[in-house]
């Protein structure tokens, strides 16, 4: 299975990376360009319902990315830039292949369609899952600021190809049919100098809800969060923050959502 954590902004905005064993080859740098591509072990693929989930793991995964940082025009602001994307082909077993026959054969008159059928269920015997991210870091005097997304077929909202912390979040739907789900969050930072900074965050991650959904209740829709943070360096080895923020989850045919507050201070060491 997949262990994702849950600390931080994961699946508030991006999904967790789930890091796995690797083989990955790295392109020399060029003028400011770079690129890496990597074969990963692959993940298993949940779904909401674990019988219809997609465990044959014959197919390494395929990570690539692009990148480009420097100077704008030589005018101090420094720009990071990156693109990069994940695809997995996995395969079912028997047993999940014979649970998604019995799922489309069950279904309701009135989430039953055609493509759902034994004979022609195309994501039967396999699902594939797929995505994209995309982002920018901005930084100028002492000014910082992030923006990034990422869109995906079959990952998920909260860890890649996994089940949320909630119900009916899972990558895969009650009948094994991959969901679509999509992120992103915008973070500045300022630093005030003598070991002083604030930082401010929004995001959330979002799930489409697909058309064998229709008669499930509390399917996820959304979960965002809005954080803000002070910390201050009393040496180079030991800092102080204070963090506070909200979260919201909602529910497609849901009445209600949601909400809740945090905060929290902190001191960190570092050697």
């Amino acid at each position: 299975g997949n262990s994702n954590s849950t600390l931080g902004r994961i699946g508030l905005g991006y999904l967790y990376t789930d890091f796995k064993p690797q083989v990955s080859w790295t392109l020399p740098g060029m003028g400011g360009f770079g690129a890496k591509i990597a074969l990963f072990d692959p993940d298993d693929i949940i779904a909401d319902t674990a019988a219809v989930s997609a465990t044959d793991n014959s197919s390494p995964r395929v990570e690539a990315q692009i990148t480009w940082n420097g100077d704008f025009f030589q005018t101090g602001l420094g720009v990071n830039l990156w693109v990069d994307g994940t695809y997995q082909s996995t395969e079912r077993s028997t047993a999940q292949q014979g649970a998604a026959d019995n799922a489309a054969v069950n279904a309701t008159a009135s989430t039953r369609t055609a493509a759902m059928t034994t004979g022609s269920l195309d994501d039967r015997d396999s699902v594939e899952s797929a995505g994209v991210g995309f982002g920018t870091k901005l930084s100028y005097d002492a000014f910082s600021l992030v923006a990034t997304g990422f869109y995906g077929h079959g990952l998920g909202i909260r860890g890649q190809r996994a089940l949320g912390t909630a119900t009916s979040t899972g990558a895969l739907d009650d009948f094994g049919k991959e969901r679509k789900t999509y992120g992103s969050y915008i973070q500045g930072t300022f630093d005030f100098g003598q070991g002083t900074s604030v930082g401010y965050s929004y995001g959330g991650n979002y799930m489409k809800k697909n058309g064998r959904d229709l008669n499930t209740t509390g399917t996820m829709n959304s979960q965002t969060m809005h954080s803000g943070m002070v910390w201050h360096n009393v040496t180079d080895n030991f800092r102080l923050v204070a963090e506070g923020g909200f979260t919201e989850k909602t529910w497609y045919l849901a009445h209600t959502d949601q909400e809740d507050a945090f905060g929290g201070v902190g001191a960190f060491f570092f050697w």
